[in-house]
C-alpha cells in the first residue's frame, strides 16, 4: 500500500515541476531521498503497530513487493536493484525494531528507520548515476 502510494505521489512532485512555471521547484531525486523514505516507513510502522504485525517482518514483506516490482521493470540493472531493495528494507525493519526496544518509543523508531532510508536511497541514487 505504501509502495503503490509512493509511486503516485512521486509521480504527481515531479509532474507538476516538470510544468512549473521558471523551471523545476524541487531538485530531481530530493524527493525519491527525502520523502519517500519518510512516507514508506511511516506507513509500514503505523500498519504494523496498529494491526499488531511483526514490524520486522512487515518490512520484509514490502522489501519483497518492492523487489518484484524492480526486478519486473528493468532487466539485470532491475534484478539489482530488486535484491537491493529487499536487504534495504529489511536493514530497515533491523534498525527500526532495535530502537524500538532501547527506546521504547515509535517515534524515535520510526526515526531510525528514515534515517537509514534517507542514506540508503542517497547512495543508490548516486550508485544508479555513475552506472
Amino acid at each position: 500500500m505504501a509502495f503503490l502510494a509512493d509511486r503516485a505521489f512521486l509521480s504527481g512532485l515531479e509532474e507538476r515541476a516538470r510544468t512549473s512555471p521558471g523551471g523545476p521547484a524541487v531538485r530531481p531525486g530530493a524527493v525519491l531521498v527525502s520523502v519517500v523514505p519518510a512516507v514508506e516507513e511511516a506507513a509500514k510502522n503505523l500498519a504494523a503497530m496498529l494491526s499488531g504485525a511483526d514490524l520486522f517482518g512487515t518490512h520484509v514483506i514490502f522489501g519483497l513487493a518492492e523487489a518484484g516490482f524492480e526486478a519486473a521493470v528493468g532487466e539485470w540493472r532491475g534484478l539489482v536493484a530488486g535484491l537491493f531493495s529487499l536487504l534495504g528494507h529489511a536493514l530497515f525493519g533491523a534498525a527500526t525494531n532495535a530502537a524500538l526496544a532501547s527506546t521504547g518509543s515509535p517515534f524515535l523508531a520510526t526515526g531510525a528507520g528514515v534515517g537509514l532510508h534517507i542514506a540508503w536511497n542517497a547512495l543508490a541514487l548516486r550508485w544508479g548515476r555513475q552506472g
